[in-house]
Formats: C-alpha cells, sequence, structure tokens
C-alpha cells in the first residue's frame, strides 16, 4: 500500500482527483472507459480547453490505465471492460473517504460531513435498520453523487427520498428500480443540476409505458441512460437541449427513433436510428443540425423523401465524427436517384449500407473520395443497373452486392484509374443476382494487381451467371488472379460448368460449393482436414480436387462420382476416416502401407469393386461398414490370405462391422478378428447353412439383424453361443397390436435363455435379451414365425 499511495502522489492533480472518485464504484465491478468518463464529465473533472470533453476523459482513462491503476477483464458485448485489483480499490477509499461513502458491510463507520458521493449497497447482512440509520446522517445538501447498485427495501427507499429532497448540487444519479423504487415517486424538477442519471431494472421488472416528463425539464442532463422498461418517449425530450448522450438499453434498440424533435439535441453524439415520417418532428431536415453524431447512423422510410434538396437538408457530408451509415428504402421508386444523390454522407464514413434504392444508375458521390470507406453493402436495390467505379475505392476491405439488376462486373466496376484495382479488399459476396451473367476478367487487370490482397469469395443464386474469374483457368492463372484467397463459397450458380482443381493453393483451406454445373457437393473445412465431394457431371476425380494440397487430410467421404474408376490413397498418411457411396464405377482402392491412421471405413453401393490393395495398413481400423458391394468380401478375402502367408498371427482392430452378406463369417478373415464386439446385419432372408470360425465368436457381444423379411426360421441361431442380445428389425411393419405382444413376451419368456422382451415401433423391431446359458434355438423359434 505505501508503494501505491506514492505512486498515487506523484499523479497530477486531475488525475488524482478522477482515480479518488473511483471509490463510488463497488469492489470487483467491470466497467467501460465510456462509464467513468462520463462520470467524470458530469462532476466538471475534465479541463475542455477547445477539445471535446469526451477525448480529454479518455486521455485521462488511458493515462491512468498506462499507470497500472485499471486493468482489463474479459471483453463482453463487443466492448472492453475493466476492473480494479482489489489494493487499487482499497487505495481509492483511503484518498477518498473524507469526500466518498459507501453503505455496506458489517460495520459503520463515522460519518464525515464533507462527503459529496454516495454508493449505496442494500444487499448485505446488516438489515434494513442499520442502512437507513446511516443514511439518516447524512447531510443531503452536501451531495454530488447518488448511486443505488441494487434493490432496496421500502424503508431503505423513503431514507433515500429524504435524502433527495435536500440535495441542491446533484450532478449524478444512478438507481436501481424495483416496484418500491419508481421513477414517478421522485421529484425530478427539483434535480436541476443533474448531468448524469442512469435508471437500471432487472429483465424481469414490469415495463413502463412512457418515459416521466419531469426528466425533461433537467436542462443540464448530459448522460441518460435507461433500461428496457420504457417503450414510448413524452413529445418533449428534445427538450433535454444539453443531452450528449442518450443509452437506451431496449430490446429492438428503436428508442433513438422515438425522439420526437430530435435536432434540438444539438450536442447528441449518437443516433442509431431515425425514421423518416410527414409527421412534424420526424422530418429528414431534423438531422441537419446534429453535426456531433458519430457512430452509427440508420435513416428509414426514405420513401417519405421526395427530393434531392429536401434529402440534403440532413447535411450528412458535415458529420465528421460519423463511422457508420444505413440508408433504407421500405418501396424504392425511380426517383429515388435525385434523393440519393442529396444523402452525400462524410467523406470520413467507414461503412455505407444502401438498401431498398429504387434507381438505376449509382450517385455520383460513390466515388474515390471515400478515401477510409472500409465496408460497402448494396443490398435490395433491384432496378440498379450501373455499378460505381468500387475498384478505386482504396480502403474497402468488405463488398457486399445483393439483388441488384446488374448484368455484368466489369470495366465500370473496376474504374478508370492506372492504379491498382480492390487493393484492400478482403471480403467480397455476390448473392441473389438473377440477372448477372459475367464477371469480366482481363489481362490489363493483372498488371493492377487486382483483388491481391481477397480472403474470402461467396457467390450465391446467381442463375444465370456463366463466367467467372475462376473459370476455363489454369490453375496457375487463377492463383495470379487471387493469390490471398482462404475461403471460397460458389452455391446455386447452375451455368458455372468450369472451376479448377480444388484447393487450388495452400492458403484456400475452406470450400463450400453446391448447385454448379460441374460440381454437385464440395466441402473442405477443418483447415484441409476434412473433404466432402458429391456426384460431379463427367469430371474425374483429379480434375476436381487438387491432391497435392490435400496432404494433412483426415476425412474423406467420395458420394455418386460416376467418373471414378479408381482411387489410389497411399500419398496420404493422416486418413482417419473414409466413406465412399454410389460410386458404381469404381473397381479398384489403394489404401498404402501408410494407411495406418484409419478408424473409420464405410463402403456403401459400389457394385463394381473387385480389387483393394493395401489392407494391412487397416490394422488400427475401428469400425468398417459395407453395403451393396458383392465384390468386397471376395476382395477382402484375398487380400487377408495375403496377408496371412507372411503373418499367420496377424489381426485387426475392428470391433464393430455393419454389413450385409451373412458370407463374412463363413471365412477364414474372421480369426483376424479377435476384437469384434458388435456386428450388425442388414439382408432379406437367411436360407444357406453356415459354418462359423471360433475365434470369432469369442468376442462377440451383439448381433443386430435388419431387414428380415422372410424364412426367418432358417436363421442358424445356434452359431452364436456367445449372444447378449438379438434384435430383429422388420422394415414393413410399424407396429404389432397389444395382444401380439403380450403373446410374444409370455411365450418367450418360458424359454431358458430369454429374459427380456423389448417392442420398439416404426418400423417394429424385437430385442431378445439373451443370458449366458446354453440356449437351444429350436425351442423359441416357432414363436417368431407366428
Amino acid at each position: 500500500m505505501p508503494a501505491l499511495r506514492l505512486s498515487y502522489e506523484h499523479m497530477p492533480f486531475h488525475l488524482q482527483r478522477c482515480f479518488s472518485y473511483c471509490a463510488i464504484l463497488p469492489e470487483d465491478h467491470p466497467f467501460t472507459c465510456e462509464e467513468l468518463v462520463y462520470q467524470w464529465m458530469a462532476q466538471g473533472y475534465l479541463d475542455v480547453r477547445g477539445k471535446r470533453v469526451e477525448d480529454i476523459g479518455r486521455a485521462y482513462f488511458n493515462d491512468l490505465f498506462n499507470r497500472g491503476f485499471f486493468q482489463t477483464i474479459q471483453s463482453r458485448h463487443d466492448a472492453v471492460h475493466y476492473t480494479f485489483h482489489d489494493l487499487i480499490h482499497d487505495l481509492a477509499h483511503v484518498v477518498a473517504f473524507k469526500e466518498c461513502l459507501t453503505i455496506n458491510g458489517p460495520k459503520s463507520r463515522q460519518i464525515s460531513p464533507t462527503i459529496r458521493h454516495l454508493s449505496i449497497f442494500t444487499n448485505t447482512e446488516r438489515g434494513e435498520e442499520a442502512i437507513v440509520r446511516e443514511l439518516t446522517c447524512l447531510k443531503g445538501e452536501h451531495l454530488s453523487t447518488i448511486f443505488n447498485w441494487d434493490e432496496v427495501s421500502s424503508g431503505t427507499f423513503r431514507s433515500i427520498s429524504d435524502l433527495l429532497k435536500e440535495t441542491k448540487f446533484l450532478r449524478a444519479m444512478r438507481l436501481t428500480l424495483f416496484p418500491e423504487v419508481q421513477p414517478n415517486n421522485l421529484n425530478f424538477q427539483n434535480f436541476i443540476s443533474l448531468r448524469y442519471l442512469k435508471l437500471i431494472t432487472p429483465p424481469v421488472f414490469e415495463s413502463f409505458q412512457t418515459l416521466p416528463e419531469e426528466i425533461c425539464r433537467l436542462y443540464h442532463l448530459e448522460v441518460l441512460q435507461i433500461g428496457q422498461m420504457w417503450s414510448m418517449l413524452p413529445d418533449n425530450f428534445s427538450d433535454l437541449v444539453s443531452l450528449r448522450h442518450f443509452i437506451a438499453e431496449d430490446e429492438y434498440d428503436l428508442m433513438h427513433s422515438k425522439i420526437q424533435g430530435v435536432g434540438k439535441l444539438t450536442s447528441l453524439q449518437e443516433l442509431n436510428d431515425f425514421v423518416v415520417q410527414q409527421k412534424k418532428g420526424f422530418e429528414i431536415e431534423q438531422l441537419g443540425s446534429l453535426k456531433e453524431i458519430g457512430g452509427s447512423l440508420g435513416i428509414w422510410h426514405l420513401e417519405n423523401v421526395k427530393s434531392k434538396t429536401e434529402a440534403s437538408k440532413a447535411r450528412l457530408a458535415e458529420k465528421e465524427k460519423l463511422d457508420a451509415l444505413y440508408l433504407h428504402w421500405e418501396d424504392g421508386e425511380q426517383e429515388n436517384e435525385s434523393v440519393l444523390e442529396g444523402l452525400k454522407p462524410t467523406t470520413n464514413l467507414e461503412s455505407l449500407t444502401i438498401y431498398g434504392y429504387g434507381g438505376v444508375a449509382s450517385p455520383t458521390w460513390l466515388e474515390p473520395s471515400l478515401i477510409f470507406l472500409k465496408s460497402l453493402f448494396l443490398v435490395g436495390c433491384k432496378a440498379w443497373e450501373l455499378l460505381p467505379p468500387i475498384g478505386e475505392l482504396e480502403s474497402l476491405k468488405c463488398l457486399e452486392l445483393s439483388e441488384l439488376a446488374v448484368r455484368e462486373i466489369g470495366p465500370q466496376c473496376y474504374g478508370t484509374c492506372q492504379s491498382m484495382k480492390f487493393s484492400s479488399l478482403e471480403e467480397l459476396t455476390i448473392e441473389k443476382m438473377p440477372d448477372l451473367e459475367k464477371w469480366v476478367w482481363s489481362d490489363q487487370l493483372q498488371q493492377f494487381l487486382c483483388f491481391k490482397k481477397l480472403k474470402e469469395l461467396t457467390i450465391r443464386d446467381c442463375p444465370n451467371l456463366v463466367d467467372l474469374p475462376l473459370s476455363g483457368s489454369a490453375t496457375s492463372e487463377v492463383l495470379k488472379r487471387f493469390p490471398s484467397l482462404e475461403t471460397l463459397i460458389i452455391n446455386e450458380c447452375p451455368l458455372i460448368f468450369q472451376l479448377p482443381p480444388l484447393p487450388y493453393s495452400s492458403l484456400l483451406s475452406t470450400i463450400n460449393i453446391s448447385g454448379t454445373g460441374c460440381i454437385n457437393g464440395l466441402n473442405l473445412w477443418d483447415n484441409k482436414e476434412c473433404l466432402r465431394v458429391d456426384k460431379s457431371s463427367s469430371l474425374k476425380l483429379d480434375e476436381v480436387l487438387a491432391f497435392h494440397e490435400l496432404s494433412s487430410l483426415r476425412y474423406l467421404e467420395i458420394s455418386n462420382f460416376s467418373s471414378l474408376e479408381s482411387l489410389d490413397l497411399h500419398s496420404f498418411k493422416a486418413f482417419r476416416s473414409l466413406k465412399i457411396w454410389g460410386c458404381q464405377s469404381v473397381t479398384s482402392i489403394t489404401f498404402g502401407e501408410h494407411f495406418v491412421s484409419l478408424k473409420l471405413l464405410e463402403i456403401t453401393s459400389c457394385k463394381s469393386l473387385r480389387s483393394m490393395k493395401g489392407v494391412k495398413s487397416w490394422v488400427n481400423l475401428g469400425i468398417l461398414q459395407f453395403r451393396e458391394c458383392p465384390g468386397f468380401i471376395p476382395t477382402w478375402e484375398t487380400g487377408s490370405k495375403e496377408i496371412e502367408r507372411t503373418e499367420p498371427d496377424f489381426s485387426l482392430s475392428l470391433t464393430t462391422i455393419y454389413g450385409d452378406s451373412l458370407a463374412l463369417i463363413t471365412l477364414p478373415i474372421c480369426k483376424q478378428l479377435s476384437s469384434l464386439k458388435y456386428f450388425q446385419l442388414e439382408f432379406s432372408s437367411f436360407i444357406e447353412k453356415h459354418e462359423v470360425s471360433p475365434q470369432f465368436l469369442t468376442s462377440l457381444d451383439l448381433v443386430d439383424i435388419r431387414g428380415c423379411k422372410k424364412n426367418l426360421q432358417s436363421f442358424p441361431f445356434d452359431l452364436f453361443p456367445s449372444l447378449k442380445e438379438i434384435c430383429i428389425k422388420f422394415p414393413r411393419i410399424q407396429s404389432l397390436p397389444t395382444s401380439s405382444r403380450i403373446e410374444i413376451t409370455d411365450e418367450c419368456k418360458k424359454l431358458r435363455n430369454i429374459k427380456e422382451v423389448h417392442f420398439y415401433t416404426r418400423p417394429l423391431r424385437i430385442k431378445f435379451k439373451v443370458s449366458l446359458e446354453e440356449m437351444d434355438p429350436s425351442r423359441w423359434m416357432p414363436i417368431i414365425k407366428q
């Protein structure tokens, strides 16, 4: 503590005063820079000297932070929050004990007559009586700050009310509202010096209809923050002529748009939304006098503005602190062109959205003069045909073109300047463009390093798009055009018939392609570890995939690839899962000796499969699934025999098999399956008599027989002496009547080996719990046949 005290004493007076005021905050209370700056503003602690008071406050805050008096904690809701170390908080109480009083905790303290800042915690073990007693000892006439942090009882609130009646110079007040504490119970017109007012309610609090009109007579109020309890503002809200910050925590962020006559609040610095209405106090000219607003501004229902002259009264070009602008038409028409022309924004703008604009052409101001513009969204402008020279916006990082009437992205979009095009662009989205036919590329663009920083490209729902810079070009050319691309998404563009083998570079690690003329589906994710490819029209697999860029692949799914005849995977070492479905032409698969990481193998509906090389690499395979592959078992058997010649004791780690061929249990392969625990068979009939390897049966715990349609009496149940459960599925039967279930249950329970019978519906499944005793199938098979 002495060292900290020394650091405090060596600070300038203005920082000492700001830090000591922090004793008003609860221990471990997270706060933002703005929250503290607004409170310092209310006390008059900030020396303006021609600068914005908020800027001075942030400079003070940063100075204290750099000196170690504040520390950051995890950000919440995209805002950085801070707190104090316990020792720093104790120091604040020590240096401010003559001015700051916190009422909480088990012990009371002698109250100094110089107390100016009061912080009240009622959620303590002290009880109402002790808190009320301490409040009555205070002299309200000297108070400059009253902060109440939690719920208060009616008795405590009466004491607070009495204290407030004595105040003459109150500058900051924070109240937590509960049924006993409502703003209508307070005489706000007495707080003529109030600069900061924060009214908080818990989420379950019943809402008020309208903010009390008395609050609108606080002509010196600079900061007003209200919770979610109010749905309306009084008509005279704009009488708060000194208001700089109106923070409304309403659910839909609409309170700003309800300020009638907002133009009178000339010091206001945030206005999230303004809805243009044909009603006094909501004309677009109300925005003209708000030169201080910054951050984000959304202007809605611009269809109510009828001319360029009317639109220009908003004076958006003069709002130099504005970062983001959202212009919205509900029903755009051709005459909107002159209106949009009159809405020229400040050149400091960083983000611009134009939604529902009804004009054909671009505004003249959408040009390189917007040197700070980083994000541009042109959405729902269904008549907009001619794009501006977007390529010359040197700071543009994010561009979205959606629901426009543009037919071609070409020279007009790139611009005429002999300089780099889209020099900073990192994200490009083109979607819902039914008229778009071409995205034109030329060798001249290559000279200007167009799109050299583009990382994400998304093209969706462009049914007439034929030509892309990605189409019909060699991999080397595509790499020159998009050297930094990391994410590629192309969905529902059926006339795109040519793409380079993907991924074409080491950086391209996320791909989502579906509904194109050449590829039905291609998904690459998890940093090139997972790949799913589905149905190419006539392309070969190596024309779709650049295998040399997929060495880290761990999960691969290939489905419905009619042109696939052979699959060579010998170069892959990290594979854990391989699924091949519906590849009717594939005849051979080569796994390679380094395929030892494989854990799951699924081959379905590959009816031409005749050869599998490298079966020995299945040594760590845990799950195997095969269906509709008549050549799978003979091929596996051939590979196993070759292994057995050199390694007679070779075994696999397989624990689960899903198959549709009972022939598996008749082959010598079974002796390699010593770890098998689950065996599911799916087929329609059992006719042949089979012999089974004893090595196979020793570890078999469960057989799940599905798809039995007939001849159940022929199934060789006597081959499975180690069964614990038998599941029989009837795909064409949804359920059994109660009488049949009772009959089957009763009869089966008479059998020595059947302990439990369970029925499942849609479709019908019957599970028999089997004991470890030897069972005689002939005793219970007639029950099933019934």
